[in-house]
């Protein structure tokens, strides 16, 4: 009889800059405990939603390259942190920049140049689209929803949301609730 055991067959390496991230929510998380019940119950959930997105960006982005991207690869670049770090409430173009080794005015200037689109509002559209998807779940309030999106303040999330779909989130989550 013949025992398999088992082996790796694809070797996938992550971004151990996002593990840090994920690191440093679950740290905020076990903070919370000398929080209020609700504070921490509400702060929880956002928290937890946002490593959840993390561990997901990250899974997504060590799948394999299924072709060859066409447009400049700092722009291309660009568009993959954006994406792999929404929640990420202090993400901005000097960040960015920063990753990707240029000065902000070059990587604001070649993004626009390229997509048609600022970079700020490239990445309040990923946002507000995230959110979207979030707003389906009826358990997740609207803070919690914010925080997850990589908006600290719900205020200034809700601003940003209606000046992009015309709609506020509740509204929003209304359309969606009348369509089930």
């Amino acid at each position: 009889k013949h025992e398999r055991k088992p082996s790796i067959i694809v070797r996938k390496s992550y971004d151990y800059s996002q593990s840090q991230r994920i690191a440093q929510y679950l740290d905020d998380i076990s903070d919370l405990y000398w929080s209020t019940k609700k504070e921490r119950e509400t702060a929880v959930r956002g928290l937890l939603l946002t490593v959840f997105s993390e561990l997901l960006s990250m899974v997504d982005s060590a799948k394999p390259e299924t072709g060859k991207k066409i447009g400049h690869p700092k722009v291309n670049r660009c568009k993959e942190l954006v994406m792999s770090n929404l929640a990420d409430s202090s993400l901005s173009v000097k960040q960015l920049a920063g990753w990707i080794n240029c000065a902000p005015d070059y990587l604001s200037h070649l993004f626009s140049k390229e997509t048609g689109l600022q970079l700020a509002t490239y990445i309040n559209q990923q946002r507000i689209s995230f959110a979207k998807d979030l707003l389906g779940n009826p358990r997740l309030n609207i803070t919690e929803v914010a925080w997850a999106s990589g908006y600290a303040d719900p205020g200034y999330f809700a601003r940003i949301f209606k000046k992009l779909t015309g709609q506020t989130p509740m509204q929003y989550r209304g359309e969606i609730k009348g369509t089930f």
